[in-house]
């Protein structure tokens, strides 16, 4: 996943962001799984649209991430599906960072709406997407999806720029 940000001055002076993302995805899956099941990901663009850094509320924004996997021989059955996010740049789950030089705007991806728990690899603390597919027959799609809720805290100083930051997300099968 591809975060980038632009900061620009208004009218009124006031510093706006601008964040879109790209997704850059990983599938993984094991090796005996593969005979048995094909699965493709997507994922809907995370915009923040506007940050004002003067205002006293966070700039939260949404993505899904969909999985679709077809059972293309047997044996037919259930297959465990999960999803997770890298640190990107920053190295940490914690506070995750885009970059403008060596300007910093802070921002994190949760796997819950109330945005305390962090989607990351299960590790440090961190939250998978996990679920099970039920497949039935030789030839079925199933379909999962999963949010993304994005966050970048409210009242950071930064400075006009465009900010940016790389996330890989994998999908294991």
């Amino acid at each position: 996943m591809t975060l980038t940000a632009r900061v620009a001055s208004s009218r009124n002076t006031m510093l706006v962001v601008r964040l879109c993302t790209a997704l850059a995805l990983t599938l993984l899956g094991a090796e005996s799984a593969l005979a048995a099941w094909s699965c493709s990901i997507s994922v809907t663009p995370l915009s923040f649209g506007t940050y004002d850094v003067f205002s006293a509320t966070p700039d939260d924004s949404t993505a899904t991430l969909s999985v679709t996997c077809t059972q293309v021989s047997t044996p037919v059955g259930n297959l465990p599906v999960t999803a997770s996010l890298s640190q990107g740049s920053s190295g940490s789950y914690a506070t995750r960072r885009m970059t403008s030089g060596v300007n910093l705007l802070s921002y994190n991806m949760y796997a819950n709406a109330t945005r305390t728990t962090i989607f990351g690899d299960g590790t440090a603390g961190t939250s998978t997407i996990s679920g099970t597919f039920p497949f039935t027959a030789v030839g079925q799609n199933v379909t999962g999806t999963g949010t993304i809720y994005g966050r970048i805290p409210a009242g950071q100083d930064v400075a006009v720029g465009s900010y940016s930051d790389s996330i890989v997300a994998t999908v294991t099968w």
